[in-house]
């Protein structure tokens, strides 16, 4: 399951988080609209109307830059106490779903996938900094609902992960599959009737009056 680690750079001025939110947009929108190959820090600098210094101040090389455009879109895990088992696994899958559906993060995805080894050191980038990262805190949020008893302790987080990652694939690349199929909440709550304990899933009942 490919989920990118939540974002960790550190806070930027307004004007900084402008300049950063055009850089990626246009490098979003260029992988979107052209061919992959034609990628260059001079174009990408073009679209966002920003100097190449800008550019290079925030990232070294043009790998580490895609990398980051793909690692900044996921939206951190909800943690906490306060954070559900439902919205963990929403928020995962959903960030899984706009890659591989025909969204302009999607189409920008598959012309990385199918660059033929041109974007090799920013997946290798991306799965080191966003993706592992990323999914070792799913599995360890996973694994905290497993140990208090929440979901069913004959499960691990690693299957789990597999499995409803797959599940949402699958109904994907099915072209006759009805849309709702791939909805993350849709999955997540089937899921969740099978996976939650007795004790969490069954609420219980009032005290008679």
């Amino acid at each position: 399951m490919s989920l990118p680690a939540s974002r960790s750079r550190p806070a930027a001025s307004a004007r900084g988080q402008r300049a950063e939110k055009a850089i990626v947009d246009a490098v979003l929108d260029l992988l979107d609209q052209d061919d992959a190959s034609g990628l260059t820090v001079d174009k990408i600098a073009n679209r966002a109307q920003v100097g190449k210094p800008t550019i290079y101040r925030r990232w070294s090389t043009k790998s580490e830059l895609v990398a980051y455009a793909f690692g900044n879109l996921a939206d951190p895990l909800p943690s906490g106490p306060q954070a559900s088992l439902r919205d963990i696994l929403i928020t995962a899958l959903t960030e899984f779903h706009a890659r591989l559906t025909d969204t302009r993060h999607g189409r920008a995805w598959r012309k990385i996938l199918g660059s033929q080894g041109e974007y090799a050191d920013a997946m290798s980038i991306y799965r080191d900094k966003y993706l592992n990262p990323r999914r070792a805190a799913l599995a360890a949020a996973l694994q905290t609902h497993i140990d208090n008893g929440t979901i069913r302790n004959d499960v691990d987080a690693e299957t789990l992960i597999r499995v409803i990652s797959n599940t949402m694939l699958g109904g994907i690349i099915t072209p006759d599959e009805p849309a709702t199929t791939t909805s993350p909440e849709l999955i997540v709550d089937l899921f969740l009737n099978g996976l939650l304990t007795g004790a969490a899933h069954n609420p219980p009942s009032p005290p008679p009056r």
